[in-house]
């Protein structure tokens, strides 16, 4: 007669780099309902205190739940300022785009400013559109970090400088145009060729 064989035992493990909200709520010296309203993008919590649970939430592998399910169907699409025909073309386009997609346009002005205000991203992230367009603008690092978190994908349209290599950016081929124009001109035999440029904080004119 065989001895009955011991059941077989599991531990279950966490991940190290996983914690409860509770923890995290604990580890950032904040409420557990603060901490929610970070995760579901209220906008009624202070900017430092919600770049500290941000990043917590990172370090620690936290991810939210069916970001898809959640997003409005909206395109978030943000200028530095749109006194230009050159601005209504862009917004034509994307309305165009969008409206094959089923989306709704929100359109922002930054006001000449090249990053958007604070609140401007709480207001993005309460929104959760299906995605952001920012041109001729960028992010700061805790704007690109509240946007990463919720899942919510942005681009930046000819950027105002450098984005980063970690910045999803798409932009006109602005050195190669200044200098097919440039051959251009010299091969009808000008010798004596001006640049009217814009802005030299502007990477698009330092191309050109």
């Amino acid at each position: 007669m065989t001895s009955p064989q011991p059941a077989e035992t599991r531990t279950h493990k966490r991940s190290p780099q996983t914690a409860t909200l509770a923890e995290i709520a604990r580890e950032a010296g904040v409420s557990a309902p603060t901490v929610s309203k970070v995760l579901n993008g209220r906008a009624d919590v202070a900017p430092a205190t919600r770049s500290r649970v941000e990043e917590l939430l990172r370090v620690h592998g936290y991810r939210r739940r069916r970001a898809e399910a959640t997003r409005s169907p909206l395109i978030d699409l943000v200028f530095h300022e749109l006194e230009s025909a050159w601005a209504m073309e862009v917004i034509r386009g994307v309305e165009n785009v969008a409206r094959d997609a089923g989306l709704s346009v929100v359109l922002s002005e930054s006001a000449g400013r090249l990053t958007p205000g604070r609140t401007w991203a709480d207001q993005v992230a309460a929104r959760r559109p299906h995605g952001v367009i920012l041109v001729l603008s960028g992010l700061d690092e805790s704007q690109r970090a509240l946007l990463t978190s919720r899942s919510i994908p942005f681009v930046v349209m000819d950027p105002a400088g450098d984005p980063g290599a970690d910045v999803p950016s798409i932009g006109a081929t602005n050195w190669q145009g200044g200098l097919a124009a440039t051959r251009h001109l010299v091969d009808l035999g000008h010798t004596r060729i001006g640049a009217i440029s814009g802005p030299t904080r502007m990477m698009c004119s330092r191309a050109r």
